[in-house]
């Protein structure tokens, strides 16, 4: 009798040492290294196609924009600016740039070469900032988000009048009073923002905003998969809404234990969430439906997550650039 419960035990020891080596080996994202730029401060990084990367950042107290082939660190492009680079927006054609002091950049042929096209010297100093996240058209940036002074966020919103009569004019200031961290476009006209303990809702080309229903969280991170729009919070957790919902309600979609900073979507669905510095990323592979926690090395001094190519590409403060297929 002791002797068939002694076999037991063993046996049941054995079937756990063995699931849980499996569950772990299952559980970790392994990324695979693309790039890495020394001497940079990386801010955020562009793909464009299959083969090109972009990164942006600062150093020696000046702006740079490098580019490169996947893979290589050799053949790189370098453009330096008197500000610091903070984010990129691509849309296929144009590649939009922005950084400290209003500066926006634009790019045609795919981070080569930069433009300036418009200055900001219109708007009031109060009115101008450093701004952290652009969007825009092949022809004008029509929404970006500003930082100056803690709890001092701008908005930025497409005139009126662009492309009639305010060619040199993109910009108006709107002002949340909160700070903002994040956004994403669910059209060309409407945009969902992410801030300090509230979500913004701007539509007709940001002319228009409603403050979402939802609240007493830090909303760090933004993305959308079709209908739905998703955010995370500093606090762990991850909400849901649908933009086709009438009664416009937000739903807890996950809750963790670690702070969470970046989420992105790829076009299938695929959704993935990380924070700035911890080992674990939170997964989704049905379009938000159901999640997943991995282990993940190296997550440390995150600064932005881009989603291309089916793939994500995790991008550290150090220079080193991952990616990570689902």
């Amino acid at each position: 009798m002791k002797h068939t419960s002694f076999l037991s035990i063993i046996t049941l020891l054995c079937a756990c040492t063995l699931c849980a080596t499996s569950c772990n080996k299952d559980n970790r994202l392994e990324a695979t290294s693309v790039a890495s730029f020394r001497n940079l401060d990386v801010s955020d990084v562009c793909i464009v196609g299959d083969s090109v990367i972009i990164v942006g950042g600062s150093a020696a107290r000046q702006g740079r924009i490098v580019k490169q082939q996947l893979g290589m660190n050799s053949n790189a492009i370098t453009h330096t600016f008197a500000h610091a680079i903070h984010s990129f927006y691509f849309n296929d054609t144009v590649i939009w740039a922005c950084g400290d002091s209003m500066l926006v950049l634009k790019s045609t042929d795919y981070g080569s070469t930069w433009t300036q096209p418009f200055s900001f010297d219109y708007l009031w100093e109060n009115d101008r900032s450093n701004l952290t996240k652009i969007f825009g058209t092949n022809k004008f940036p029509t929404f970006a988000l500003g930082s100056k002074e803690l709890f001092n966020g701008s908005v930025y919103a497409k005139s009126p009048g662009l492309g009639i009569s305010q060619n040199i004019y993109p910009f108006q200031r709107k002002i949340p009073r909160s700070d903002v961290y994040d956004f994403t476009a669910v059209s060309d006209s409407e945009f969902f923002v992410a801030g300090y303990g509230s979500i913004f809702h701007y539509s007709n080309y940001g002319q228009t905003m409603e403050l979402e229903t939802i609240g007493n969280e830090i909303f760090c991170g933004i993305t959308h998969v079709g209908n739905d729009v998703i955010v995370c919070s500093f606090s762990g957790k991850i909400f849901s809404r649908n933009v086709m919902d009438e009664n416009k309600e937000w739903h807890t979609a996950f809750k963790s234990k670690q702070n969470l900073r970046y989420i992105a979507s790829t076009d299938n669905g695929y959704i993935l969430c990380m924070g700035d510095d911890n080992n674990s990323i939170i997964t989704s592979t049905n379009k938000g439906v159901d999640w997943n926690v991995h282990h993940f090395r190296g997550a440390n001094s995150v600064v932005a997550l881009k989603a291309a190519n089916g793939k994500f590409y995790i991008a550290q403060k150090n220079g080193r650039i991952s990616s990570i297929e689902l």
